[in-house]
């Protein structure tokens, strides 16, 4: 028996109420981004998945409203791959240790690291 509209209220109430609402990783080497900027080795980047779950360029005007139908397969095809590629669809063979996703530039400071007021995160 596959619970299709029960699996869609999990991804939508995880979407709009993610269980970690955001990440804080040490950039270990300068990283050039797409914009153009570099991020220096040393610094901190903090993603905030709360307010990328409810931001209307990726999740239309009404992102903010409760709709498990988001989550139908017809839907999720045409939208943008920042929904595809979540924590909340991707298996866990995909993602790093913790069910987080990384970048080769990335380190997570919650197992590796702390913060040092005179040093930042070490």
């Amino acid at each position: 028996m596959k619970l299709r509209y029960l699996d869609r209220v999990v991804k939508e109430s995880l979407r709009l109420f993610p269980p970690v609402p955001f990440i804080i990783r040490k950039v270990l080497e300068d990283t050039k981004l797409p914009s153009g900027r570099t991020m220096p080795a040393g610094s901190g980047i903090a993603v905030s998945i709360w307010g990328l779950h409810r931001d209307p360029k990726y999740w239309g005007p009404d992102a903010e409203h409760f709709d498990p139908d988001r989550f139908l397969p017809e839907r999720v095809s045409i939208r943008t791959d920042v929904g595809k590629n979540s924590a909340i669809c991707c298996p866990p063979s995909v993602q790093g240790r913790r069910g987080t996703r990384r970048g080769p530039h990335t380190q997570d400071t919650s197992e590796t690291g702390h913060y040092d007021e005179s040093r930042g995160w070490i």
